[in-house]
């Protein structure tokens, strides 16, 4: 299943340099606290997973079953997988940077994701939408997470501890907040909503800050790194890598009830009254949003594999969940597939072969969107056949080389998605 990616290898160790066509933001000292903050700003709809419930799903129905190029960006930057481990100090001990880059986000015009070519190499690109010309670019000495906006403001976090409150349209560093003797996980994008942040860390703590004041509002303590937060109107819900599911007051940050899975989850996501998740281990759960009582588990789509070298492509944990399906990609007896399973039982409704390690799927009305290895494809919702593929390929030394792509970001009938080239496309 692996020879087609581990051919990469060779030709992205040749690659030293980072290019970069927009100038890098610097940290700035940050400002007194507005009076006129705007505490009612969501990221709902310009964050991971979409939405506050995770669901990598985009309301509507896709405007077209074409592939058209709209615009295809400046190369913005190479990948340098053969950068990903190396020695540290004493020349003994290995530094690791997970080498790739996050799903794009969308929002007041803007297309941002975050990057990491190589060990200390660390950004936050924002690209204008209609042109693909990138607008900034933020530099951090740490590995970064996947960005959320929230009305003018953007939210994410770094591994050293901090979170960070930029710009959105400039990039400039509004505010940040550090936990000390906190380390984060990348994966771990924060969620905000009703004037608070919520956001993670890799000890075992969710945190709730108060957007206005700056100040904690309540620390929950889970056992092992968590991840993502999911939020509902009373309830937060975040996983933990020794197998727990909480369930949290809103509020207060209580715990509700909790779920021990067999393995580690990922983040769980919210549909209709029940809590999704997958684990490593290749199990799919639903569980009773209320009370956390399992409704189904099912043993399908392979083990969770990471596709070296490109250390940001995780088979099989992440869900896309929409109209009583649920989507994700997987692999068994080598073969990469997309799999749709009826959320009210587990069975699977249908899959569809991808010939190559994939994404996360995002999903539409009509039509789930997946970025795999050497291509982009659009497939039927309903029945999972291919409406069309869009090649992502690029030519090295006289060879086809296959490239990695994002799952896309859509807007007004408009497909966004970034290769591991170092382009940015747009398709419509």
């Amino acid at each position: 299943m692996l020879k087609s990616v581990i051919k990469l290898l060779p030709f992205w160790a040749l690659v030293l340099t980072l290019m970069l066509h927009a100038g890098s933001v610097l940290a700035q000292d940050p400002p007194a606290i507005s009076s006129s903050l705007k505490i009612t700003s969501s990221s709902d709809g310009a964050m991971e997973g979409v939405n506050l419930q995770r669901t990598n799903s985009y309301p509507g129905k896709s405007a077209q079953l074409t592939n058209k190029l709209l615009w295809k960006s400046p190369k913005y930057f190479v990948m340098n997988y053969e950068a990903a481990v190396t020695k540290g100090v004493d020349q003994t001990s290995p530094d690791y940077a997970e080498v790739g880059f996050s799903d794009p986000v969308i929002a007041n015009g803007l297309l941002f994701f975050r990057l990491t070519r190589g060990v200390h190499q660390y950004n936050l690109f924002a690209i204008d939408q209609s042109n693909g010309v990138a607008v900034w670019r933020f530099e951090s000495k740490a590995p970064l997470s996947a960005p959320s906006v929230a009305g003018d403001t953007l939210y994410l976090e770094s591994t050293e501890g901090i979170l960070y409150a930029l710009d959105a349209k400039s990039g400039r560093e509004k505010w940040r907040y550090s936990v000390r003797n906190e380390h984060w996980a990348v994966g771990a994008s924060p969620a905000v909503v009703d004037g608070m942040i919520y956001f993670t860390g890799v000890s075992g703590n969710l945190n709730a800050l108060d957007m206005q004041t700056r100040q904690p509002k309540w620390v929950f303590k889970a056992k092992g790194a968590v991840t993502a937060p999911t939020v509902t109107a009373s309830t937060i819900y975040v996983g933990s890598e020794k197998g727990f599911i909480y369930a949290l007051d809103k509020t207060s940050g209580e715990e509700q009830w909790n779920f021990k899975a067999k393995a580690k989850p990922n983040n769980p996501v919210i549909m209709d009254g029940s809590v999704y998740f997958r684990t490593e281990a290749g199990v799919l759960y639903a569980l009773d949003a209320k009370t956390g009582q399992e409704k189904w588990n099912t043993k399908v789509g392979g083990r969770v594999q990471p596709v070296s070298p490109i250390t940001s492509v995780t088979i099989g944990t992440s869900l896309a969940v929409h109209n009583n399906s649920i989507f994700f990609a997987g692999a068994e007896n080598e073969t990469d597939t997309l799999y749709a399973i009826d959320s009210s039982n587990g069975q699977q409704r249908w899959k569809f072969a991808t010939n190559g390690p994939c994404r996360a799927p995002v999903v539409t009305d009509d039509m789930v969107y997946i970025g795999c290895v050497g291509k982009l494809f659009a497939v039927d919702a309903q029945n999972g056949t291919m409406k069309w593929g869009a090649e992502a390929k690029t030519e090295s030394e006289g060879k086809t080389v296959k490239v990695v792509p994002s799952s896309p970001a859509l807007n007004n009938g408009t497909l966004f998605y970034v290769t591991d080239e170092g382009f940015v496309y747009a398709l419509q």
